[in-house]
């Protein structure tokens, strides 16, 4: 689990407990399980973003004139994204469970618009009225021609351990370390900017062409401690049922990488830091260092808070916080990863039926006694298609398909090796073998044949001149 996931609001930290939990039940209600060593689950999907673009694409072009196009003289949008987890019962003691949690998440995404739009500030410096810091003035409009081009390759990938307790299944402690790769470059072409200064009231547009690559290179261990125990389940769980998990949560980690930009002038990246810098002043007791310049080094930020260190030299000391969530189950009837229908429970934060959110679901299947999967949904109704889902698939197809994201979606892959150095610099070192070998075997023969004849005089040099 990375580290921008411990840090999620407080609502999502039971249902991430649950994404590494599998555990076996019985039928209604489902009683206190007990794992079984080797026991494995796989749940995950791919999407085409290709496809899933497509008719948004196509209402840009049929209806380009509502959005104060004139014309399209290019639109191109491909991508895709895969997730997958593997989650397997490593081993058991006397009072707890270990489970091992693999997860990969790819991104990969390519875009092109060149487009004449009529309703664009034109050039020049307008001078207006400034209130609460924003300018209010006339800005005449002009048509220009926007170039955009985004190429972006992203790759998340965790591998933790957890425990739980045997006598509650509730979750003691979790160690997850993960890595983030991000590789972007984005082209623009004739970009508007607004340059505003509030001391004269004036706002300056001009037209600019960027050419900016993003790399972000990150690595992680995160560390989370709970006590007492976080009783995500609370089983039995019945139909309907609503329940609390309280614990209070101590969490730390160790963070390194880097994050870069490049194409930045150095105004444009000194007054990024700046209102960096701003943002993190206009909150008392914050104090942040290490974050002035590209790259940005993780292990160089330091941030204290009301004169307490809790980050320095890539060590986030353990840091606590209550969990207080309310969780509720209801039941339904699913297709699962054998193709047969199953009773499932879908597993949530609390809605209230008056006032619903889009909610996140953890499907956790009676028969199979495993959390199989995710779906999200727009609302409290779950009668409709889920927006969004992660489907049960068998724990050697989620394996394969962590292998495939770690493999396809890596930003920065290793330099392809020389097959003929390879063979004689790389571990087993067959080529070097192959020429001892060759050289003993050569050696040997030259002897037996020395052996078997008279050796012919040496030839004389010839006459001094």
């Amino acid at each position: 689990m990375s580290l921008r996931r411990r840090f999620l609001p407080l609502g999502l930290v039971a249902l991430i407990a649950l994404a590494v939990l599998a555990v076996p039940a019985a039928a209604q209600p489902a009683p206190l399980p007990t794992w079984t060593v080797g026991n494995a689950v796989g749940y995950g999907t791919n999407l085409d973003l290709t496809a899933l673009a497509a008719p948004f694409l196509q209402q840009l072009q049929t209806n380009y004139a509502s959005y104060n196009i004139t014309s399209i003289q290019q639109l191109n949008f491909t991508g895709s994204l895969d997730a997958w987890v593997r989650q397997e019962v490593q081993s058991k003691t006397d009072t707890y469970y270990v489970l091992a949690t693999e997860t990969a998440e790819g991104l990969r995404i390519h875009f092109v618009l060149k487009a004449t739009f009529d309703n664009l500030p034109a050039p020049g410096t307008y001078t207006g009225n400034c209130t609460y810091g924003f300018f209010d003035g006339n800005v005449p409009e002009t048509t220009r021609t926007i170039e955009v081009a985004l190429d972006l390759t992203s790759l998340v990938s965790t591998s933790g351990t957890s425990r739980w307790s045997i006598s509650e299944v509730a979750l003691m402690q979790s160690t997850d370390d993960g890595t983030a790769q991000t590789s972007a470059r984005a082209v623009l072409k004739g970009l508007p900017m607004a340059d505003l200064n509030l001391t004269a009231c004036q706002e300056t547009i001009t037209y600019e062409d960027r050419d900016l690559s993003i790399s972000v290179n990150t690595h992680e261990v995160v560390r989370a401690l709970f006590s007492p125990a976080l009783d995500v389940f609370d089983f039995p769980i019945n139909p309907d049922e609503d329940w609390w998990a309280n614990a209070t949560a101590t969490v730390g980690a160790n963070v390194s990488g880097t994050v870069n930009v490049v194409g930045l002038s150095a105004a444009d990246e000194q007054a990024f830091f700046e209102n960096l810098t701003a943002a993190f002043q206009s909150v008392p007791g914050l104090a942040v260092t290490g974050l002035d310049h590209f790259p940005i080094d993780l292990a160089q930020i330091t941030v204290t808070v009301g004169g307490v260190n809790y980050l320095q030299g890539g060590i986030l000391h353990d840091t606590t916080y209550p969990i207080e969530e309310h969780l509720q189950a209801r039941e339904s009837n699913m297709t699962l990863a054998d193709g047969n229908i199953h009773e499932v429970f879908l597993i949530s934060t609390y809605q209230d039926p008056g006032f619903c959110l889009p909610t996140l679901y953890a499907v956790y299947s009676v028969d199979d006694g495993m959390i199989v999967g995710y779906q999200t949904y727009l609302d409290c109704s779950t009668s409709l298609p889920p927006l969004f889902e992660l489907k049960p698939v068998p724990p050697a197809a989620a394996q394969d398909h962590l292998q495939q994201t770690e493999n396809n979606y890596n930003p920065f892959p290793p330099a392809p090796g020389n097959a003929v150095v390879d063979f004689f610099v790389a571990a087993p070192y067959w080529g070097i073998l192959l020429l001892v070998i060759a050289a003993v075997a050569v050696a040997a023969f030259v002897l037996v044949r020395r052996r078997g004849r008279r050796t012919a005089p040496p030839i004389p040099p010839p006459p001094a001149p």
